[in-house]
């Protein structure tokens, strides 16, 4: 079986060469046969899904084949090692040890793991704050009801900077006593900004209070290194901005935290450990997973650096 998935691997890179853009093409209208946007449509709200590739897509389509060539053989031998390769591939992207990087479908999944794996206390307090994205509160608001918890939110206010946000983290966290967790976006949906996540970090944890960050727009816009930013959770979509197939994100936790979070759908393996328990979670379409690899292809043979000094949110 081997000799076949490298065989089934050779016809895979084969076929999608064609779908390639040039080494380091120039960006704008040129591009867009690269693309699948029915004619006419100007897409603005990348933010949402995200656009795939078409040498991604064809990537997420060979996969299937080779799926339904021998599903049980496929799940058993071919799943794990690609899996395994996307894991490193974005441990290696975003400065993190592999071990650490668990694959999951986006951003909201990941942060509904944590939040419901935590083991808080009633009258304890959670945080979020008043421009987070609306799966936050929602969830942070369905867990407080149903363990007896507070909800705290952090005002934020335009115009703004990275000296008034942090004044305002400093003060809600002053006046709020009992506070277990925080959770704020690394670049917020709307307005769009950057927020000090480090910086809101090392603060939250002189009050003694864990840190989740809600990346959803930050991979493939801006470089990341997720162990300098010094948070316990960091959640990041990959069918955004970094051109991944549709239902592919990653979540990092730091090694402390790790045995306390578990993925929202416990499967039959019976891994238990945070890295098998995420990297299987039932029987579904595992493909996205394996095509993200090819993402990181199509961005290099753009450039990736190029891709991120393109117009975006400033700070």
């Amino acid at each position: 079986f081997k000799a076949l998935l490298l065989i089934a691997a050779l016809h895979h890179v084969a076929a999608l060469h064609p779908l390639l853009p040039p080494e380091n093409a120039p960006f704008g209208h040129n591009l867009l046969p690269y693309f699948m946007f029915e004619p006419g449509l100007k897409n603005f709200n990348h933010g949402s899904l995200g656009a795939t590739p078409r040498y991604v897509m064809q990537s997420q389509r060979n996969f299937s084949a080779q799926v339904e060539s021998n599903p049980d053989m496929w799940l058993v031998e071919g799943y794990f090692t690609c899996a395994g390769e996307t894991r490193d591939m974005l441990a290696k992207y975003v400065g993190a040890n592999v071990d650490d990087v668990v694959l999951v479908p986006c951003a909201s999944e990941a942060v509904n793991a944590v939040v419901k794996s935590l083991d808080f206390q009633p009258g304890d307090k959670l945080l979020y704050t008043s421009i987070a994205y609306p799966m936050v509160p929602y969830t942070v608001q369905y867990v407080a009801d149903r363990q007896n918890l507070e909800t705290v939110v952090m005002n934020i206010t335009f115009p703004t900077s990275d000296a008034g946000i942090l004044a305002a983290a400093k003060e809600t966290l002053s006046n709020n006593p009992g506070i277990k967790l925080a959770i704020f976006s690394h670049i917020t949906a709307f307005p769009s900004i950057i927020l000090p996540v480090k910086e809101l970090a090392a603060l939250c944890h002189e009050f003694g209070v864990l840190v989740l960050i809600d990346g959803a727009h930050t991979l493939g816009q801006q470089p990341l290194d997720v162990v300098d930013i010094g948070a316990d959770f960091y959640v990041a979509t990959a069918y955004k901005w970094f051109y991944g197939p549709k239902g592919t994100a990653m979540m990092w936790v730091s090694p402390s935290r790790q045995n306390h979070i578990v993925p929202t759908v416990i499967s039959a393996t019976g891994m238990l450990d945070y890295q098998g328990s995420f990297l299987y979670t039932g029987s579904i379409d595992y493909t996205p997973y394996c095509a993200l690899k090819s993402t990181w292809t199509f961005r290099q043979q753009l450039g990736d650096s190029r891709i991120m000094k393109q117009p975006g949110p400033k700070g």
